[in-house]
């Protein structure tokens, strides 16, 4: 039973690594960044990395030594056993609801990239996976929206959005902060048209809603977008106003050294220089590069690095508890000999040959393991005369 949830595990990790290559594939296909095929690189080379030391490890003496090890726990170690299955059970478990959950989402994302709609809305309307885990339905088909919006195909960006739209109002209903930051979304594609009249209409339903709801503490990125709408269609006065409330607003959120604000004073300097006003922009943009200047850069490649150290420290720890001098390996081969020497002076607990010759197998295994290879011969003899006895 352990063998076959061992295999349904490492399946269901293929699987979802397999999922997450097609939604890099299909994003760097709807924009074809760099960073997206940085991010496809890294994970081709990391997959396969991970392919080449597991079948390298499987075939080799350290994998055979540390399945005797565990084995041997388990038997010796009533707690171990239990708290193995345990392991076993929820960590299957786990990849088997990360498996199907992304394949249910990843096939109605690769629906809408092939403009196939109604049954990707009908995949996202049926199971509504994203919500469930705090997010609002159909989180990855806005991701793509966005994708086509960076690459300027608003023509594939637009029916994604409606389809969206449609599925959170049909969760959400009218009023809602989700509702708020779509019609933002909507404002920013038409922004990106040149539609700047029907961005700024999005634009106030955003502000609308998100001012219902929260405030004076609503969207710092509607009245931000609002404004820079207003600069560009030459409303200086207006936009004046939405940056002064953005930026208020945004101060008294995440505080005046944010990046948030950052962000708001950065459009706000492009009107003070449309406005000839270069004193205050000067002004404005040392305060945007003192924020930026604070905030914590994150190299390029810190996702490589990062799972490059979580593999490093993986093995470190294999090695310290199941390497050839490991705690454990050290442990259970003690056992394993105090065991055969109390059964061979008739002190110890009766056992069928057939148990002692599966124990003297691992403990020759693990001799081996650790070079001690006189004494892997040593009991490699006393299995080969066992093994010439009748059970």
């Amino acid at each position: 039973m352990a063998g076959k949830l061992l295999q349904l595990r490492k399946i269901c990790m293929f699987v979802c690594a397999f999922l997450v290559l097609v939604y890099l594939s299909l994003l760097c296909l709807a924009n074809p960044s760099k960073e997206l095929i940085f991010a496809i690189s890294v994970e081709l080379l990391s997959f396969g990395a991970y392919i080449f030391f597991y079948l390298r490890r499987r075939r080799g003496a350290a994998a055979q030594a540390g399945d005797a090890v565990i084995t041997e726990l388990s038997k010796q170690f009533t707690v171990v056993h239990k708290l193995r299955r345990a392991v076993l059970w929820c960590t299957t478990a786990f990849w088997l609801c990360a498996a199907f959950t992304l394949t249910l989402d990843c096939a109605a994302f690769s629906a809408a990239f092939c403009e196939h709609t109604d049954l990707s809305a009908a995949i996202y309307r049926t199971y509504p996976i994203s919500h469930a885990f705090g997010l609002h339905p159909g989180a990855s088909l806005e991701v793509l929206a966005g994708a086509y919006v960076e690459a300027k195909k608003y023509d594939k960006a637009q029916p994604l959005y409606d389809e969206v739209m449609d599925l959170r109002l049909k969760t959400f209903g009218p009023v809602h902060k989700e509702m708020a930051a779509l019609y933002c979304d909507f404002g920013d594609l038409y922004t990106h048209q040149g539609q700047l009249a029907r961005a700024e209409k999005y634009y106030r339903q955003a502000l609308s809603i998100s001012t219902a709801l929260l405030g004076d503490k609503g969207s710092g990125r509607a009245f931000t977008r609002l404004a820079d709408c207003l600069r560009d269609q030459g409303r200086y006065e207006e936009a004046t106003r939405q940056y002064q409330i953005a930026y208020d607003m945004r101060c008294k959120q995440f505080g005046a050294n944010s990046s948030k604000v950052g962000e708001t004073l950065a459009e706000w300097v492009k009107l003070c220089r449309l406005q000839g006003l270069q004193k205050e922009a000067d002004r404005m943009q040392a305060r945007v590069s003192a924020i930026e200047a604070r905030q914590v850069k994150v190299p390029p490649l810190a996702g490589t690095i990062v799972s490059i150290a979580l593999f490093a420290v993986s093995l470190f720890v294999s090695n310290f508890f199941l390497g050839r001098k490991g705690v454990l390996t050290e442990l259970v081969v003690g056992r394993m000999k105090a065991s055969l020497d109390a059964q061979a002076d008739g002190t110890g607990t009766a056992e069928s040959a057939a148990a002692v010759r599966k124990r003297l197998t691992r403990l020759v295994t693990l001799c081996r393991f650790q070079k001690k290879f006189e004494e892997a011969e040593h009991y490699n003899a006393l299995l080969l005369a066992l093994a010439s006895k009748p059970d």
